[in-house]
């Protein structure tokens, strides 16, 4: 499996308080776990990795594009192909298709062609029958969370970090994403407590109070954490009943 990230000596802090030190390891271009408990920096490490935070100290090297989904799905364009990222493509297939195309609109699309499509089925493959014009204020939340992973899983050469991503989704919701994002060729560090998830990845890595641990994949029961050992999972929604979340 092919480095596609590798960080050193990272640490963080925030004013006089520490989150986390000297964290270091290497990512694939497979998926990835990323657990540990509450409050331990599982969602600022993600932050970090995705540039979206600067470390007080260490270093990160990407060899690939990266995009980050946050657990708390606030950056919303107003309409669903705003927030796939397809905003410019889709208003000039729109002008096209009203026949107000100028020759530079189908200069620019002549071989997009098919992408239209391509962002209807990834929408329907998810259960998102809906076009994309659609508000996105008229959506649940469920199927907002949908849209954010479609939108990442559209962006096929990129590794994705997904902070909790089936927190949202109902049963069906999650299968659907667990398949793709296995599928997907870029590769993925997921913080989960997704326990169908987790039993999935082909390597882990547990955010603890003296550092990270790494795990192969496989079986999460290799993940010899205090706290599942005290406290039971909730089987029906494959999500812990405490402290394994960020």
């Amino acid at each position: 499996m092919s480095t596609v990230c590798r960080f050193v000596q990272l640490s963080m802090a925030f004013g006089a308080q520490r989150l986390f030190e000297n964290l270091s390891a290497t990512l694939g271009a497979g998926v990835s776990g990323l657990i540990g408990p509450n409050g331990r920096g599982k969602s600022v490490l993600l932050k970090l990795l995705a540039g979206d935070l600067t470390p007080s100290s260490g270093e990160i090297s990407w060899m690939c594009p990266v995009y980050r989904v946050d657990q708390l799905h606030d950056a919303y364009g107003p309409r669903v192909a705003d927030a796939l990222g397809v905003t410019d493509l889709y208003e000039v297939f729109a002008l096209i298709e009203q026949g107000r195309g100028s020759p530079a609109d189908l200069d620019r699309v002549a071989d997009l062609w098919h992408l239209p499509v391509q962002w209807q089925q990834r929408l329907a493959d998810a259960g998102l029958d809906i076009p994309l014009h659609t508000p996105m204020a008229k959506l649940s939340g469920g199927q907002r969370t949908r849209v954010a992973l479609c939108a990442a899983l559209l962006r096929q050469d990129h590794f994705l970090l997904l902070d909790e991503p089936t927190n949202h989704l109902d049963a069906s919701g999650r299968e659907w994403f667990m398949a793709q994002v296995f599928a997907h060729p870029g590769g993925a560090l997921v913080a989960s407590h997704d326990r169908d998830l987790l039993r999935r990845v082909g390597h882990i890595l547990e955010l603890t109070e003296q550092g990270l641990r790494e795990y192969g994949g496989g079986t999460i029961c290799t993940v010899r954490c205090e706290w599942r050992k005290s406290k039971p999972w909730n089987s029906a929604s494959g999500a812990r009943k405490s402290n394994f979340a960020r």
